[in-house]
């Protein structure tokens, strides 16, 4: 809380009273009340990282794992953590090669062990399967749906059955009569019955008869046990007994006289003699009540009650498919929790922040689910009650604390727990309540990610420079992109980036993001994070007030920032270059340069086009000129093949590059053709705002990223004199500037001529200090900034 009103502290000095109490409002609403953000339909096909935590599970791991191979959305990726001793390595590969292998640390839990694969995962959306589950076909493809037609949706739950389809088996006599657990369980294949009519004897460990008075006034004991069909055949001694009538549909009535003749009871599960035996719930969703959650419609018959889509209060860890979107900020699972109650607990934080959970009745699951026999252990029964006084404490429930501290406080707790286990659970005890995750998440916003283009390399370098060890960044966009090719296209690590499609951001969804940082070209979305910053790479005049307000401005150039105020007025930034793309190479690889004139960039005539035509054509005019014969001019940048103007853009360069053969276009092309060709270039010529009227700032370079790249490869550069290569080439103090296309030929043709004299090192060791510099200035700033927010 003092985090929050130092936040406001500052606020208020900053921006006055107003803003100050309005942002305040709207932070406690959205962010500590909880009033739902809209995350936004899903309108692509997003990556679904499946994560299965196995402890020792190399019996139920085949089953599950090929259900997984047969799902019709393929587009999966699946992570096995193995908790256990077992090498269930060459398993999980034999059956799905692409699999993602990790050994956790030791019996970590399944809390843990979910957030160790968690770590690992890439998708957008997050599956939790059990290993002794399985599922059908069409199973995620259904999860996946909820998604597509609710925004608000975190989290959807399928139907989740048990193994296999039961059978009521009736057992009715004249006289008391009760039916030995043990000896049921050992015969059956599947140990998972039902008591329907009937009372558990834990104590004897029977299952006894009750006397029920039938609409004939007469009295019979009976007992009601749905069975499992799975293909056994029971026999069932029950000595002292009378006869014993026994009725199903499937295999109709039978009397025995056990306690006469001494013939046990002969009971048939095979399929055959079952053919209207039914499927039973094992979760439809998870309940809330007072005694805490439950499984909504576990042990009934799987009927029409359970096939409607709804909203519940919690959902089931044995099968769930979860927005990435919903867990900001912390891992999936509190980890303290080892075993049960875990998905309880996030389901409550779901629900805190107004988020829903959605039963899906078309995707079903199916759950081997605890035997019998194992619920009720000394051990189960230790980490049950552990896990749900935790879970009651991070609920709120009254005299939560006081009962855990009791539990907590007595030594003997762990008694009926093996000793490493106990030693695991000490050591999870010192950590509830204690922050969900460390590290700080840091949103960094963008609507233009396909376009890759320089600002959005700046915005993720932006992003890396803020990021400590422990911080995550989520990289977001309204429509899908590609993670991957952002990180082949532009050279960086994104292993520490997360990838999220919001259809439709919000102002209030900033505020799950410890830092927000909005870098998408003319937008008036707001933030409520703590720490805002607006990435400026061309200003707007569209822009309202309450934005000026919101957001610390960064400024790639300071061409960029006089015209910010120029329309805004006074705001709260500083220049920022984009120098975080970049990588200074070593002097080998500029050492051989070649008579090559080069230039980057989107290939297009629209906004702050880059002018190529007037590249070629300036270019041309040395042809026919011996003493220009050798050299060359290659255009490279980036095309967007959908779009049908920039196609016409290209063909109309092609064409024009024809008529004169050392022109090359390279539209596209590898990340190592284009350093090999700033290793090569003698010359980098710029052309951006050429020819547009100086009051369109939006129609100029505002920083220039590849004329920077060509600097600190040696090249010399010349650039159009308005806009931020201008800026840059007066800070190196080494290119030409020129005003118009003819002093442009002019400055080219002089350039060609001197080449052989230029000192590309003496260029690159400048431009290797404009970054240094600049990368000390924002992150000094970055500092400053900081300590004004923790106040």
């Amino acid at each position: 809380m003092n985090k929050y009103i130092r936040q406001f502290a500052v606020e208020l000095r900053r921006n006055g009273p107003f803003f100050a109490i309005r942002k305040a409002v709207a932070f406690l609403r959205y962010r500590m009340f909880g009033r739902p953000p809209k995350f936004g339909t899903l309108v692509h096909d997003p990556l679904i990282s499946v994560i299965v935590v196995s402890y020792n599970s190399q019996q139920d791991l085949p089953v599950c794992l090929e259900s997984l191979a047969r799902q019709s959305y393929s587009h999966i990726e699946v992570i096995v953590v193995e908790n256990g001793a077992s090498d269930t390595q060459a398993l999980v590969k034999s059956i799905l090669p692409e699999a993602t292998w990790l050994r956790a640390s030791g019996n970590v839990g399944f809390a843990a062990g979910n957030n160790f694969g968690y770590a690992h995962a890439r998708g957008e959306l997050v599956a939790l399967v059990n290993p002794d589950a399985r599922l059908d076909e069409e199973c995620l493809f259904e999860l996946l749906q909820a998604f597509r037609f609710d925004g608000d949706i975190a989290v959807t739950t399928p139907k989740t059955r048990f193994w296999t389809r039961f059978a009521d088996v009736h057992f009715e006599s004249d006289t008391a009569f009760a039916i030995p657990v043990a000896a049921l369980e050992s015969q059956l294949a599947y140990q998972k019955f039902f008591i329907r009519q009937g009372e558990l004897d834990k104590a004897q460990g029977k299952v006894l008869s009750r006397r029920e008075r039938r609409r004939d006034g007469t009295s019979k004991d009976a007992i009601i046990l749905r069975l499992p069909v799975d293909g056994t055949h029971l026999s069932l001694t029950l000595p002292g007994t009378g006869a014993i009538k026994v009725f199903s549909v499937g295999t109709g009535e039978q009397v025995f006289h056990p306690g006469e003749s001494g013939v046990p009871l002969a009971i048939s599960l095979q399929p055959r003699d079952h053919l209207s035996a039914s499927w039973v719930i094992n979760n439809a969703g998870t309940g809330v009540r007072a005694g805490g959650p439950f499984d909504i419609g576990f042990g009934e018959k799987d009927e029409l009650l359970y096939d409607s889509r709804a909203n519940v209060p919690a959902f089931c860890g044995c099968v769930g498919l979860i927005r990435r979107a919903a867990l900001i900020g912390r891992d999936i699972f509190r980890p303290e929790f080892f075993a049960y109650f875990e998905d309880s607990e996030l389901s409550h934080h779901m629900q805190s922040l107004g988020y829903r959970i959605q039963y899906s009745p078309r995707a079903i699951a199916y759950h081997k689910h605890s035997v019998s026999s194992s619920e009720g252990s000394p051990l189960w029964t230790t980490l049950v009650e552990r896990s749900r006084l935790i879970y009651e404490r991070y609920r709120g429930s009254k005299g939560a604390q006081p009962k855990l501290a009791a539990f907590l406080a007595d030594r003997e707790r762990y008694s009926a727990v093996p000793p490493a286990l106990a030693e695991t659970l000490a050591r999870y005890d010192a950590a509830i309540g204690a922050t969900a995750r460390p590290g700080r998440t840091i949103g960094l916003y963008n609507s233009y990610w396909t376009t890759m283009g320089g600002g959005e390399a700046h915005a993720i370098g932006l992003a890396l420079a803020m990021a400590g060890p422990d911080d995550e960044i989520f990289l977001i966009c309204e429509s899908d992109f590609d993670i991957a090719e952002l990180e082949r296209r532009f050279g960086y690590d994104l292993s520490q980036c997360r990838k999220l499609v919001v259809s439709a951001m919000t102002r209030e969804f900033t505020a799950r993001f410890d830092v927000f940082v909005n870098s998408t070209f003319r937008s008036n979305l707001g933030s409520l994070a703590p720490q805002s910053y607006y990435v400026v790479s061309f200003p707007h005049q569209e822009i309202r007030k309450a934005i000026l307000q919101d957001y610390t401005f960064l400024f790639n150039s300071r061409f960029t920032e006089t015209w910010a105020q120029r329309f805004w007025g006074p705001s709260r930034g500083v220049v920022v270059c984009p120098t975080f793309s970049t990588t200074a190479p070593p002097p080998e690889a500029y050492a051989a340069k070649e008579k090559l004139a080069l230039s980057i960039g989107r290939i297009t005539d629209r906004g702050h086009a880059k002018n190529q035509h007037s590249m070629i054509e300036a270019f041309a005019t040395t042809a026919g000129d011996p003493e220009f014969a050798a050299w060359r001019l290659a255009l490279v940048g980036s095309f967007d093949q959908r779009d049908a103007q920039d196609g016409a853009y290209l063909a109309r360069i092609v064409a024009m590059a024809k008529a004169d053969p050392r022109v090359t276009i390279l539209p596209n092309c590898p990340r190592d053709t284009i350093n090999d060709l700033l290793g090569k270039a003698a010359l980098y010529i710029h052309a951006a705002g050429l020819g547009q009227p100086e009051t369109k700032p939006e129609y100029h370079e505002h920083f220039g990223i590849a004329p920077l790249e060509a600097c600190l490869f040696g090249a010399w550069p010349i650039v159009y004199a308005k806009g931020g290569p201008a800026d840059l080439v007066k800070d190196l103090a080494f290119g030409d500037i020129y005003h118009d296309f003819d002093e442009f030929v002019t400055m080219l043709r002089d350039a060609m001529q001197r080449a052989a004299t230029i000192d590309h090192e003496a260029v690159a060791a400048s431009a290797r200090a404009f970054c240094v510099e600049n990368d000390v200035r924002f992150q000094s700033y970055l500092t400053e900034t900081a300590n004004r927010y923790d106040g």
